[in-house]
């Protein structure tokens, strides 16, 4: 054997018995007090929910120095050891507990029990337990019926206001209040509100590690702040209400109507609701009465519900032109006999104002949803085309079929010869296909959001399959991509950053391509009032985008994470986002 090779052997057995000797069990720590350790943990209940994580906090001592914590929960998956003398090298006599653990998606139990036990250097122990709860409420309350931020009421005979709201929480509401006074006042008073006039969202609160006697407290708090800031201005209260102890449930609707002076003058409502973790919603309402205005914003709806009204991203009740003084037009598609709708100038509700045939009168519009019958559209199939005057209470409708209607982009079919020949820089095209309609940030097929699918009775209307969006704003154009990677320039984009229920096409009109250019009916219809807009103007990209279209896009707000449909109708230019249920 290799001598320096025997002696290395030699010398490392013996640094590894003097390793061995020098263990952890030989090692002692001097006796202070003798005492066990104290613990004072900051909640001794913790709501949860599956999906989120827990924490587990709080304040550690003992005087002989703290060797170990440990976290036992085995419904939980919890079985944690904190080894304080192997992270930082000897025992803490003080040491700040906060240690986190996720709750499985497959815990169904709806309690657990959590063991905390701290041991010091001389095998002294204190056990403290955490109850965990799975009732945590991450989520304030939402509006499902909610009346407009401003809105108009006629003066009549008598004149009436009626007030309509209906509120939900996913766990448990503990308040809902409502005041309606008469005259202007802030929508927030305090200074950590906000500027005058500007709206709050809903206030939300981490109250996880909170005890129930510090959730009463915070809701007892915003309440107080609230009543504070919003009416201590000495108008006329015309009604009040509020509920809580026993009567807490998930929902809670209010529907009332109040007869007030027949004149000119303005009434403001708030509404306040607290769900029972604290988290805390507001609203505000301003009510104008007055004679009948030409309002500046029209919209058709075909749903039933108010809720209805109130659930999409946008689309829900459809934009309708406002063609000249009082004056208003619609196209509407109806896929089934039967379909009813009606006129709003609003579009949270069917109230204050509601136009369509007045039940004493047909042949004239009434304005209010209790004197009106709603438009019952009998043929399936076709468009309809809607034009009255609000002041004349005049009105009168049409129907087209499918082949009358017309498109920017005719006869564009996924998988025929459709590239545009501006965009292609002299490649060869012939070749070339278009595969589908997207919605997304780009023409590139990986930042698309959704393909769009055609109608199987409507060749102008289309639609995505359900896609899961996120809370919170995303940007999105409609446009075709074709698979070798060619931009498509033919895109719709919301006709202005303020108004993204209507679309505008843009795109080019190209003579020698008639697969590929809009038509004289459809340029006549939609584009054909823009003063000084003409058809060469549209064959020139730069002066199309300067003197018509601006390069808007889409850019709604999801107020809930969830699965959504996307639907536009390339003849009309309506848009609608929409939850897939």
């Amino acid at each position: 054997m290799n001598r320096n090779l025997a002696f290395s052997k030699l010398c490392l057995g013996i640094a590894l018995l003097a390793f061995a000797g020098c263990s952890d069990d030989e090692v002692s720590w001097p006796e202070v007090d003798g005492a066990a350790p104290k613990m004072e943990l900051k909640t001794d209940h913790i709501r949860t929910d599956k999906g989120y994580k827990i924490n587990v906090k709080g304040e550690l001592a003992d005087a002989d120095g703290i060797a170990t914590i440990d976290l036992v929960c085995p419904t939980l998956h919890l079985n944690k050891t904190i080894d304080l003398i192997s992270i930082y090298g000897e025992p803490q006599t003080t040491y700040s507990l906060d240690y986190s653990h996720p709750i499985r998606e497959e815990i169904t139990q709806p309690s657990h029990t959590i063991t905390v036990t701290v041991t010091d250097v001389g095998g002294r122990t204190v056990s403290k337990n955490i109850l965990v709860t799975m009732d945590a409420d991450f989520a304030a309350p939402a509006f499902t019926v909610v009346p407009g931020e401003e809105l108009t009421v006629l003066i009549k005979d008598p004149t009436m206001l009626k007030v309509k709201f209906s509120i939900e929480d996913n766990k448990k509401l503990s308040s809902v209040q409502m005041i309606l006074k008469k005259g202007e006042f802030p929508r927030f008073g305090g200074e950590s509100e906000g500027e005058e006039g500007e709206e709050k969202p809903a206030e939300t609160v981490d109250t996880s590690d909170m005890t129930d006697d510090e959730i009463n407290a915070l809701i007892n708090e915003q309440q107080t702040r609230w009543e504070e800031n919003y009416f201590d201005l000495g108008a006329e209260e015309l009604e009040s209400i509020g509920f809580g102890g026993d009567e807490l449930s998930n929902t809670y609707s209010y529907e009332n109507a109040f007869q007030i002076p027949d004149e000119e003058g303005t009434y403001t409502l708030a509404i306040f609701a607290a769900d029972a973790m604290g988290h805390v919603i507001t609203h505000h309402t301003q009510f104008n009465v007055q004679e009948l205005p030409d309002f500046e914003q029209m919209y058709l709806a075909d749903v039933e519900d108010a809720r209805d009204l109130n659930s999409d991203v946008f689309g829900v009740p459809v934009l309708i032109d406002h063609i000249d003084a009082y004056t208003y037009e619609a196209r509407y598609y109806n896929a089934t006999a039967g379909t009813k709708i009606c006129f709003l100038p609003q579009n949270t509700d069917f109230t204050p104002i509601c136009f369509a045939p007045a039940k004493d009168d047909p042949n004239t519009l009434g304005d209010d949803i209790d004197s009106v019958d709603k438009f019952v559209l009998d043929q399936a199939g076709v468009y309809y085309h809607f034009t009255f005057n609000t002041l004349t209470r005049e009105y009168s409708y049409e129907t087209y079929s499918l082949a009358d209607a017309h498109d920017p982009v005719e006869n564009m079919t996924p998988g025929a010869n459709h590239l545009n020949q501006w965009q292609a820089w002299g490649a060869d095209i012939s070749k070339a296909d278009w595969r589908t309609w997207n919605i997304g940030v780009e023409t590139w097929i990986d930042a698309m959001y959704a393909p769009l699918q055609r109608d199987r009775n409507n060749p102008h209307l289309w639609r995505t399959e359900p896609f899961k969006l996120e809370a919170g704003q995303f940007s999105f154009i409609i446009a075709n991509y074709h698979d070798n990677g060619w931009w498509g320039y033919t895109e719709w984009r919301a006709d202005n950053e303020t108004n993204i229920q209507k679309c505008k096409y843009l795109g080019m009109w190209f003579d020698d391509n008639p697969q590929f250019k809009g038509n004289d009916a459809f340029f006549n219809q939609k584009y054909g009032m823009v003063p000084g807009f003409t058809k060469d103007k549209w064959n020139n990209q730069s002066g199309y985008k300067n003197n018509f279209v601006q390069d808007t896009w889409f850019k709604p707000n999801v107020r809930r994470t969830g699965n959504y449909i996307f639907e536009v109708d390339m003849h009309t230019e309506d848009c609608r986002l929409v939850p897939a249920n």
